[in-house]
Protein backbone atom coordinates (compact mmCIF):
# COMPACT_ATOMS: atom_id res chain seq x y z
CA UNK A 1 0.00 0.00 0.00
CA UNK A 2 1.63 3.38 -0.88
CA UNK A 3 2.20 6.19 2.09
CA UNK A 4 2.92 9.82 1.31
CA UNK A 5 5.93 11.51 2.84
CA UNK A 6 4.33 12.30 5.98
CA UNK A 7 3.04 8.25 6.56
CA UNK A 8 -0.48 8.81 5.58
CA UNK A 9 -2.15 6.49 3.14
CA UNK A 10 -5.51 6.20 0.77
CA UNK A 11 -7.22 3.13 1.01
CA UNK A 12 -10.46 2.44 -1.08
CA UNK A 13 -13.37 0.24 0.64
CA UNK A 14 -16.08 -0.42 -1.86
CA UNK A 15 -19.73 1.02 -1.55
CA UNK A 16 -20.72 -3.24 -1.80
CA UNK A 17 -18.04 -4.05 0.96
CA UNK A 18 -19.41 -1.17 2.79
CA UNK A 19 -22.49 -2.50 2.58
CA UNK A 20 -21.92 -5.64 4.30
CA UNK A 21 -20.75 -4.12 7.71
CA UNK A 22 -18.97 -5.06 10.18
CA UNK A 23 -18.35 -9.23 10.60
CA UNK A 24 -21.01 -10.72 12.45
CA UNK A 25 -19.05 -12.71 15.03
CA UNK A 26 -15.58 -13.60 15.15
CA UNK A 27 -15.41 -16.95 13.62
CA UNK A 28 -16.18 -15.53 9.85
CA UNK A 29 -13.23 -16.46 7.80
CA UNK A 30 -10.75 -14.07 6.76
CA UNK A 31 -11.08 -12.46 3.37
CA UNK A 32 -14.78 -12.35 3.61
CA UNK A 33 -14.79 -8.68 2.88
CA UNK A 34 -16.64 -7.54 5.95
CA UNK A 35 -15.16 -5.13 7.67
CA UNK A 36 -13.24 -6.39 10.93
CA UNK A 37 -13.62 -2.89 13.26
CA UNK A 38 -14.57 0.45 12.84
CA UNK A 39 -13.41 3.28 15.63
CA UNK A 40 -14.72 6.91 15.07
CA UNK A 41 -16.45 6.40 11.71
CA UNK A 42 -19.59 5.42 10.78
CA UNK A 43 -20.79 4.24 7.13
CA UNK A 44 -23.89 6.44 5.81
CA UNK A 45 -24.78 6.74 2.11
CA UNK A 46 -22.24 4.10 0.89
CA UNK A 47 -19.39 6.29 2.46
CA UNK A 48 -17.58 6.36 5.61
CA UNK A 49 -17.56 9.21 7.90
CA UNK A 50 -16.00 10.35 10.58
CA UNK A 51 -17.88 11.00 13.72
CA UNK A 52 -17.01 14.72 13.76
CA UNK A 53 -17.98 15.38 10.59
CA UNK A 54 -21.59 13.42 11.03
CA UNK A 55 -22.18 14.99 14.19
CA UNK A 56 -21.62 18.80 12.07
CA UNK A 57 -23.79 17.74 9.89
CA UNK A 58 -26.29 16.14 11.61
CA UNK A 59 -26.78 17.77 15.05
CA UNK A 60 -24.68 20.57 16.50
CA UNK A 61 -22.62 18.95 19.65
CA UNK A 62 -19.66 21.58 20.06
CA UNK A 63 -21.85 23.12 23.25
CA UNK A 64 -21.81 19.52 25.23
CA UNK A 65 -18.87 18.76 27.67
CA UNK A 66 -16.90 15.24 27.80
CA UNK A 67 -15.86 15.06 23.84
CA UNK A 68 -13.36 13.24 24.33
CA UNK A 69 -13.29 10.18 21.57
CA UNK A 70 -15.22 7.93 21.20
CA UNK A 71 -17.39 10.84 22.55
CA UNK A 72 -20.31 12.09 21.19
CA UNK A 73 -21.97 8.92 20.36
CA UNK A 74 -25.23 9.23 18.15
CA UNK A 75 -28.03 6.60 17.70
CA UNK A 76 -30.40 7.09 15.11
CA UNK A 77 -33.23 4.66 15.72
CA UNK A 78 -37.01 4.43 14.80
CA UNK A 79 -37.73 7.95 14.92
CA UNK A 80 -35.59 9.34 18.04
CA UNK A 81 -31.89 10.56 18.05
CA UNK A 82 -30.18 10.12 21.09
CA UNK A 83 -26.69 11.82 21.66
CA UNK A 84 -24.52 10.80 24.40
CA UNK A 85 -21.46 11.62 25.86
CA UNK A 86 -19.36 10.92 29.21
CA UNK A 87 -21.57 11.53 31.66
CA UNK A 88 -25.08 13.25 29.94
CA UNK A 89 -27.72 11.14 27.63
CA UNK A 90 -29.38 13.97 25.58
CA UNK A 91 -32.63 13.26 22.94
CA UNK A 92 -32.60 15.15 19.71
CA UNK A 93 -36.44 16.87 19.42
CA UNK A 94 -36.54 19.29 16.67
CA UNK A 95 -33.56 20.24 16.31
CA UNK A 96 -32.72 20.90 20.28
CA UNK A 97 -30.58 18.55 22.27
CA UNK A 98 -32.83 18.01 25.59
CA UNK A 99 -30.96 17.02 28.53
CA UNK A 100 -32.48 13.49 29.83
CA UNK A 101 -29.98 11.51 32.18
CA UNK A 102 -26.74 12.68 33.44
CA UNK A 103 -24.64 10.24 35.04
CA UNK A 104 -22.32 11.20 38.01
Amino acid sequence: MPTTGDGTFTYVISSEDLAKGLRPSQHVPRNSRFLTECNGAIGLDSVLQALEDLSENVVDTSALAGLQFPFPQLFNLNGVVIVATESEIYELIDGVLDLKLTIP
